[in-house]
């Protein structure tokens, strides 16, 4: 689909508002990449753990749940605005 293009784009107008924008995208940006980090270790930390244990691949399906559960805790706090920056 084509976009409407008889209609500008929303662009903040004043400093303020440029400045909100983009603390709230260096915050989303930041959840979704300590999200990702999370994840990566979780995962990571079960596969040695089935590597060292013989366990295959009980612990790194067991790393992936886990990760993706912290990785969701933090968006979803981030999202609602209680990342612990007293907001």
């Amino acid at each position: 689909m084509d976009a409407d293009k008889s209609r500008p784009p929303v662009k903040p107008e004043t400093e303020a508002e440029r400045a909100s924008a983009m603390r709230v995208l260096g915050s989303l940006g930041s959840a979704g990449f300590a999200a990702g980090i999370t994840l990566a270790i979780f995962l990571l930390g079960g596969y040695w753990l089935d590597k060292l244990l013989g366990t295959s691949p009980w612990l790194t399906l067991a790393g992936i749940l886990l990760g993706l559960g912290g990785s969701f805790y933090m968006l979803i706090r981030t999202a609602i605005g209680k990342d612990g920056k007293g907001k």
